[in-house]
């Protein structure tokens, strides 16, 4: 192997050298190419009148002299070509007159041995014109017209001179030939940019309206997923996502399309988690293959990290659309999908991804079309299948933009299995072994002793304690009451021992153990084993480690199966908790006039801490700034009454002098020009539709960090905990300010008298202990559903008391979804245990007021004066 390696190593320079050439070439418009050309006709006239040089011989000098002066001049015009990289009519009217110059002063001092040279004058002529266009192709002409004139005047020519009218003729009628055609090619290719700007802005226009509804539906299911749902309803609403995000992919690649076209495909690179997407496009597919007998499987190589970098968008669209055909082909069988490691060199990973189906095949005559555009293997796929026959050639041209290639071996009748290899860079993590399998359990299945104790050993190194078993029944017979819920996480570490001999009783334990769990295998086989389970289709093997083995090896293959680091939950707390406790609290303007993606934005801010007026158009925008203040602005850029772009220039136009209000532009094109128009307009950002929430509520962030508006936030923050207003001076303490809203303890006195609303105030206060008491002990024990029953209730109670403070916190911690229970639940536990002491001192002054008039009626005027 390494010898191979090393006999391919001498051709890398011819590599680097070819595309410097092709950079070359390219430079000035054609001149590059050109400049070469000269170098290579210096290099092929040189031996030819080196044959007939009689030294000595003033002819031989004069003809030293031209190609010397020829070869300088090509030299400098190479030189000064490199150095500006520009296009320069100077320099190209200074390459004409040398080459005609220096072709008319061969042949006017060589006679009838240089006349071979007179071609070179059409040469230059085509050159010239169809490079530069006509005006070059006229001067060209006159020049050598003018320049062969001359020549014709020497003794040799004037013996030839018949012969020497015709070839001036020539030098005239061909060219002038020439220009029709060159001006029917001109003519044709502005036809053809006419045609590609209009359908650019076709699909501009087509990106834009399927944007629009596809905000709401991937906003909202996104926020979705934020609420009390069962685990059936959880996962629709997570494939509802990936769909959307799917669909939004589809839309990016109508852009892609043309961007392909013309070679200016942008490769974005991230990080990715490759786990993550396997499954993303297997859930995507399976729902693609409801009502078929398909089974679709995922799996990935435990040697293969599983963060990488390189264009995950991309990736993830080339693998969707070949998954999507093989479910499409494959009416019954399996489709797996696999990601696998060729091997890994310092921060590169040479990745392949498969996809392996058992479909109708590719003959082996079609295997090298099938790439083609508007092609299928088969023309009466298209009445069977349907379809364009784009897809492919598409795919293909994506993964060569991103320095991969595509390939695939298929047999008709049999099925295909597509291959995916590029390079992908390695990212920099975290490589902690220590994992956990969130409500769940890990068993290790087999009879081998070896395999038993290597798989445990390893595992626990990665932090997991498993159970061993001899069969896969007993292993979830004793792991059932270990789960939680219908949903429980089951991995299972199977021995090839097992699966090569007991797959029909697997599959039935699996296929039982499926309603009650989400079941997950992983091969394992000894070092010096070969594997059993090599080229096994089995939906739930999604990895496969060796014993004894690297603990990397083991916990990547655990991270296959669903498992996460130990303390990503605290980590993820730290972090969404710094994100709240900063920017919470923004008063946001949004104008928008899609009703849909009112309320989607509108959802998104309250999920984010923040407070949002809507506007339907620019110009209410630009009066709801003239009446109120602002941290931020939303605008979208197609409005009627006044768009985006105009309202956003008033703005900036209206503010000088004033402080400079944060702009986000929103628009459904996606285009970069979209968003340097919505920039340059004087929008600090642009997001595009359809609208992330995280990606949204992070722009935000980074806006008012980059225009120093947190900062001012901030210190008004300071400033006013250090004045005292004069509403909250003791003296003139309005009792509502106090949190408790008395006027509502007036009706309840109204309605039942003086010792009604003193029982209804002193039960209160014994109900709200306990309330207070079962709150916080939810909150510890991150039991959401308790923490929303025990808010719902002290909000219930609250209300009737007019404990308007105590009503707001409850009803917040109530509506939370639960990842923001998690995280910021303890937060607010303390605000709201802060307004219960509060209100709590308030309400025994008051109710000692009442008692004190029920044992004095006199008293009762001080107490009436409250209302």
């Amino acid at each position: 192997m390494n010898d191979n390696r090393n006999s391919k190593l001498p051709v890398l320079p011819c590599a680097e050298i070819k595309a410097l050439y092709k950079q070359v070439i390219q430079l000035g418009g054609g001149e590059g190419e050109m400049s070469l050309n000269r170098f290579a006709f210096t290099l092929l006239i040189t031996p030819y009148l080196a044959s007939n040089i009689t030294f000595g011989s003033y002819e031989n000098f004069q003809t030293t002299l031209i190609m010397s002066t020829f070869a300088v001049g090509s030299f400098f015009l190479l030189a000064h070509l490199l150095y500006s990289q520009t296009v320069n009519s100077l320099r190209r009217v200074f390459a004409i007159f040398l080459d005609v110059g220096s072709v008319s002063a061969g042949m006017y001092v060589g006679g009838e041995y240089l006349s071979i040279l007179f071609p070179i004058y059409l040469w230059v002529i085509f050159g010239n014109g169809f490079r530069f266009g006509l005006d070059y192709l006229a001067l060209t002409t006159i020049a050598s017209v003018s320049g062969f004139a001359v020549v014709l005047t020497t003794p040799y020519w004037q013996v030839e001179f018949i012969l020497g009218l015709g070839l001036l003729g020539c030098l005239v009628v061909v060219p002038l030939y020439a220009s029709k055609l060159i001006r029917s090619m001109t003519a044709a290719q502005q036809a053809a940019e006419t045609a590609n700007r209009a359908k650019t802005q076709f699909l501009t226009a087509v990106s834009h309206e399927l944007r629009t509804p596809l905000n709401a539906i991937n906003g909202m299911g996104e926020l979705l997923q934020g609420t009390k749902l069962d685990c059936e309803q959880r996962e629709m609403a997570k494939t509802i996502q990936y769909s959307g995000n799917s669909l939004l992919s589809m839309i990016n690649g109508i852009l892609d399309f043309s961007q392909i076209e013309s070679g200016r495909m942008i490769v974005n690179q991230t990080t990715f988690d490759i786990n993550f997407i396997l499954k993303e496009v297997a859930q995507i597919v399976q729902g693609q293959a409801h009502g078929q007998s398909l089974t679709i499987s995922r799996f990935v190589d435990s040697e293969l990290p599983p963060l990488l970098v390189g264009d995950a968008r991309h990736i993830r669209e080339v693998l969707l659309n070949i998954a999507g055909n093989a479910v499409k082909f494959t009416e019954q069988g399996s489709v797996a999908i696999r990601a696998l490691c060729k091997g890994v060199a310092g921060g590169e990973v040479r990745l392949i991804l498969e996809v392996e189906d058992t479909g109708i095949g590719i003959p082996e005559d079609a295997q090298s079309r099938i790439f083609e555009r508007f092609t299928q293997a088969d023309e009466s796929i298209v009445d069977r299948f349907g379809g364009t026959g784009l897809g492919l050639s598409i795919a293909q041209e994506v993964v060569r933009a991103m320095g991969g290639e595509v390939s695939v071996r298929s047999k008709p009748g049999k099925g295909s299995t597509f291959f995916i290899e590029l390079s992908v860079g390695r990212a920099v993590s975290d490589e902690t072994t220590q994992l956990e399998v969130v409500g769940g359990a890990v068993a290790v299945v087999s009879k081998r002793k070896d395999l038993l104790e290597g798989c445990v050993a390893s595992l626990k190194a990665c932090g997991i304690e498993a159970e061993c078993f001899e069969t896969v029944g007993r292993a979830f017979s004793a792991l059932r009451q270990q789960t939680s819920g219908d949903d429980g996480k089951v991995v299972l570490f199977v021995g090839d021992d097992v699966l090569a001999t007991a797959s029909d009783s697997l599959y039935y334990a699996l296929k039982s153990a499926g309603q009650h769990h989400n079941v997950d295998l992983v091969s394992v086989s000894g070092a010096v084993d070969e594997s059993a389970s090599t080229g096994v289709t089995q939906p739930n093997l999604v990895s496969s480690i060796k014993v004894p083995g690297s603990t990397q090896s083991v916990a990547w293959a655990l991270r296959a199966a669903g498992a996460e680091n130990a303390h990503c939950g605290m980590e993820i707390k730290e972090e969404l908790q710094a994100y709240f406790s900063r920017y919470i609290g923004l008063n946001i303007l949004v104008a928008e006039d899609n009703k849909s993606n009112q309320r989607v934005i509108e959802k998104i801010l309250q999920k984010g801490g923040h407070t949002c007026t809507l506007v339907g158009n620019g110009e209410l925008a630009l009066d709801e700034l003239e009446v109120n203040s602002y941290d931020l602005a939303i605008m979208d850029i197609n409005m009627p009454v006044l768009n985006g772009i105009e309202t956003i220039k008033l703005r900036r136009i209206t503010e000088l002098g004033q402080d400079r209000l944060p702009i986000i532009a929103l628009t459904a094109d996606a285009s970069r020009s979209s968003a340097s128009k919505s920039q340059e307009a004087g929008a600090d950002a642009c997001a595009t539709k359809p609208i992330e929430p995280q990606r949204l509520l992070t722009l935000i962030d980074d806006v008012i960090t980059e225009c120093g508006v947190y900062e001012n936030i901030t210190r008004k923050q300071i400033a006013n905990s250090q004045i005292t207003s004069i509403a909250e001076h003791p003296c003139f303490t309005s009792e509502v300010s106090s949190g408790i809203d008395y006027a509502s303890l007036s009706q309840l006195r109204s309605l039942g008298g003086l010792e009604f609303v003193i029982n209804v105030v002193e039960d209160y206060l014994k109900e709200v202990s306990q309330l207070q008491h079962d709150l916080k002990a939810a909150v510890e024990a991150r039991d959401c559903e308790k923490v929303r029953a025990s808010a719902h209730a002290l909000r219930s109670a609250s209300v009737n008391l007019g404990a308007t403070d105590i009503v707001h916190l409850s009803g917040q911690m109530e509506n939370m979804p639960s990842h923001q229970i998690q995280f910021l639940g303890e937060d607010m536990l303390r605000k709201l245990a802060g307004k219960l002491k509060r209100d709590h001192k308030n309400l025994r002054g008051y109710l000692q007021e009442l008692k004190q008039e029920r044992s004095n009626p006199v008293s009762r005027l001080s107490t009436l004066d409250r209302f």
